[in-house]
């Protein structure tokens, strides 16, 4: 017997995280980018991630990967939870 997980579900009580919103999500990333005066290219610098990507995640046209969350939180120093 073989099971499945299915990585994109959601367990009662969770919130919706960048997967299930990514508009929500690019309007988060672009007010924590704002509030530390930054511009996109300034944040994707520190973040390691193409301007042209970041643009399209804080459009909330695109989803992040698991290693770009990890970069984005790393580099305006705030947790995962801060930034989901």
């Amino acid at each position: 017997m073989m099971l499945r997980m299915d990585l994109g579900a959601t367990l009662p009580g969770d919130t919706a995280g960048p997967q299930e919103d990514p508009q929500a999500f690019g309007t988060r990333l672009t007010q924590l980018r704002g509030a530390r005066g930054w511009r996109q290219r300034e944040l994707s610098r520190r973040a390691g991630i193409d301007p042209g990507r970041l643009s399209r995640l804080e459009r909330g046209v695109a989803r992040a990967t698991v290693a770009e969350l990890i970069r984005l939180s790393s580099a305006l120093g705030t947790g995962l939870d801060g930034l989901v």
